[in-house]
């Protein structure tokens, strides 16, 4: 077979892009034997090999040892192929006995325009293909002959043999007269009520009206200060310290005030704001483990304490932390 190559120097194992073609030496290295190229496409879609739009020869397993079927499926009416169906279960039998000699395969019409199918049967099968061996025949096929049209049929409206009962009449009419009047009553009762809902429906109008205008309660303002809980704290700025606190110093006693004194349970915290410009701070020394006695008079209470020089500091205010040794609680 030649290879042709298109302009980009492409190899086609295809001569004829309008038949099937076994592939060759190179191709069947690359893919394996008994495979072949199909058909190239048109633009459209569709095969430059077939018309898929027009009936024709179709050549059925033609690699089986009997060689398979040759069908002229544009020969083949539809009531015909339902009624064979009908008397067999196997599609290959059905289509077997409308299979064609081989000398009708060259006369038979190929479609529209297209390139005739190239069958090729195998040298084993037989003059006259039919079905496999080994299967069963079915009864041959009675093609009936194309009925000539028959003219539409008119169908006569049913014609009672007697009159309908009299007395079945005048249900119907009291029926009929009896709806009438239920329907009058439903439509003066919808009539009456229509005031009330009317009425009900402003009254619901009038009330989502007031409501709309009614104006929201004015929410108190939140002061975040006051929420602290801490008295020395203010908008107004840094308040006077008024937490007395008496020491008792080997020297003598000093006095000195806070703004905040906290009695913690192994401790007791001295709270002063730093932003006060009115009084003076007092930090007490360390003593290291000499004990030493403070006076709380608002508390009138007592407190053995070390100065340990525990001092920090939290923004504007200064924690002196003593530690507990003794508590007195004596006035």
């Amino acid at each position: 077979m030649r290879r042709l190559s298109n302009r980009t120097g492409v190899v086609r194992h295809a001569p004829d892009e309008h038949n099937y073609h076994m592939a060759d030496d190179i191709l069947s290295a690359r893919v394996g034997r008994g495979r072949s190229t199909i058909p190239r496409g048109n633009d459209d879609g569709s095969s430059k090999g077939f018309n898929a739009h027009a009936a024709g020869l179709v050549h059925i397993d033609p690699d089986e040892n009997d060689g398979g079927v040759v069908v002229d499926l544009a020969t083949i009416k539809p009531r015909d192929m339902l009624r064979v169906l009908s008397q067999t279960t196997s599609a290959y039998d059905a289509l077997a006995k409308f299979a064609i000699q081989e000398d009708e395969v060259k006369s038979a019409p190929q479609g529209d325009a297209m390139t005739p199918i190239q069958i090729q049967p195998p040298p084993q099968a037989p003059s006259i293909i039919g079905p496999r061996p080994n299967v069963p025949a079915s009864p041959p096929v009675t093609v009936s002959p194309i009925l000539p049209p028959q003219p539409p049929m008119h169908y006569q409206p049913v014609q009672y043999s007697q009159p309908p009962d009299p007395n079945i009449a005048a249900a119907i009419q009291q029926l009929t007269g009896l709806v009438t009047i239920l329907s009058q009553e439903v439509h003066a009762l919808k009539t009456a009520q229509a005031p009330v809902q009317q009425a009900q429906e402003d009254a619901m109008t009038e009330v989502r009206s007031a409501i709309k205008r009614r104006p929201a309660a004015a929410k108190a303002p939140i002061d975040p200060l006051a929420a602290l809980n801490l008295p020395y704290v203010t908008a107004d700025g840094p308040q006077p310290p008024s937490k007395q606190v008496v020491f008792e110093l080997p020297t003598g006693k000093m006095s000195a005030v806070y703004h905040s004194v906290i009695d913690a349970e192994t401790c007791i915290v001295l709270v002063y704001d730093t932003r006060s410009v009115h009084s003076t701070q007092w930090l007490p020394e360390d003593t290291g483990s000499d004990p030493l006695t403070i006076h709380v008079p608002s508390w009138k209470k007592s407190f053995v304490v070390a100065s340990m020089g525990l001092i920090f500091t939290e923004g504007v205010f200064d924690y002196v932390v003593l530690v507990k040794v003794a508590d007195n609680n004596s006035p």
